[in-house]
C-alpha cells in the first residue's frame, strides 16, 4: 500500500511539472487519463481532483473530444464543480490548481473576460493563504495572474490590477536570482507587458525579443509561443502589421510543436 501511495503521489507531481513546463501534449493526453483511472481504482480522490483540471486543459488545447473520465467519490469532473468542492473541504492546493488552469486556458485562448473574472475572484484569496515556501503551482498563479492583470490595466486601468502585475514581477525578480533557467523568460515577458502597459515602446520591443529568446534557449516551447503571440499583439497595436503577422505565425509553430493544435489553428485563422 505504501509503494502504491508513493507512486501515485509521484505521478501527480510528474503531471504538474510536465504540463506546466511544456512537455509534449501528445504524450500527456495519453498518460494523464491512465493516471486518473488509477486514482479512481485506488480511491485517491484528492489526487483525482488535482489532476482532472489539467486533463481538461490538455483536452481543450489539443482539440480532442472529451474521453471517459473515471469518477472520484465527489462525482466532480467540471472545473467549477471541483473548485467549489475543494474550497468546501479546504483542499486549497486543489482549488489553486483549478484557478491556475482556468486562468491559463482562458488567457491562452484570449477569453480575457473569463480570465479576468477568475483572477478578480480568487487571486487575492490564494495570495492570503500562500505559504512562505515555494509551491510549484503558485509560480503559474503569479505568472498568468500577472499577465492577466497587466493586460486588464492596459485596457481599463485600475490600481488593483497594476498592484497584482507589479507584485508578480517583484516575486519573479527574486526567483530569477535563484534560477534563471526556470524564471528568466517568465520575468522578461511580464516586464515586456509592463513596458507595453506604460507605453514604453522601445523598451517593450527589446524585452519581448529577450523573452522569446530566453523561452527558446531554455526550451519552454509553450511559453515561447505565448511570448511570440503577445509580442505580435504589441506590434499590431503599434501599427507594425507585417511584423505582427510574422510573430503570430511563429507562435502558431510553437503551439503546434507543443501539441496545442486547437490554439495553433485559432491563431492561423486569425490571420486570414
Amino acid at each position: 500500500a505504501g509503494n502504491v501511495s508513493f507512486s501515485l503521489l509521484n505521478s501527480t507531481v510528474y503531471v504538474y511539472r510536465a504540463f506546466f513546463s511544456g512537455s509534449k501534449l501528445s504524450s500527456l493526453s495519453k498518460e494523464v487519463p491512465s493516471f486518473l483511472r488509477l486514482y479512481s481504482l485506488y480511491k485517491r480522490h484528492t489526487l483525482h481532483m488535482c489532476v482532472t483540471p489539467i486533463n481538461n486543459a490538455i483536452i481543450s488545447l489539443v482539440g480532442r473530444n472529451r474521453p471517459l473520465v473515471w469518477e472520484n467519490k465527489y462525482g466532480t469532473k467540471d472545473d467549477d464543480e471541483i473548485l467549489a468542492k475543494a474550497l468546501e473541504i479546504k483542499e486549497l492546493n486543489v482549488g489553486e490548481t483549478v484557478v491556475v488552469c482556468k486562468m491559463m486556458y482562458n488567457f491562452i485562448f484570449r477569453k480575457l473576460d473569463e480570465a479576468e473574472t477568475v483572477a478578480q475572484q480568487y487571486l487575492e484569496f490564494f495570495e492570503r493563504h500562500d505559504s512562505a515556501l515555494l509551491n510549484f503551482i503558485n509560480i503559474y498563479r503569479l505568472f498568468y495572474g500577472g499577465l492577466i492583470a497587466l493586460g486588464r490595466f492596459r485596457k481599463n486601468g485600475g490600481q488593483f490590477w497594476m498592484d497584482i502585475g507589479e507584485r508578480s514581477i517583484s516575486q519573479f525578480e527574486a526567483w530569477n536570482t535563484e534560477c534563471e533557467w526556470n524564471f528568466q523568460n517568465k520575468l522578461l515577458l511580464l516586464q515586456a507587458e509592463l513596458h507595453f502597459t506604460k507605453n514604453e515602446v522601445t523598451e517593450a520591443e527589446h524585452t519581448y525579443n529577450l523573452a522569446i529568446s530566453s523561452s527558446r534557449d531554455h526550451r519552454f516551447v509553450h511559453e515561447q509561443g505565448l511570448s511570440c503571440e503577445l509580442a505580435g499583439i504589441f506590434y499590431r497595436v503599434t501599427n507594425r502589421k507585417e511584423h505582427s503577422m510574422s510573430l503570430i505565425r511563429q507562435a502558431a509553430e510553437c503551439y503546434t510543436s507543443w501539441g496545442a493544435h486547437e490554439k495553433a489553428n485559432a491563431l492561423l485563422l486569425s490571420l486570414e
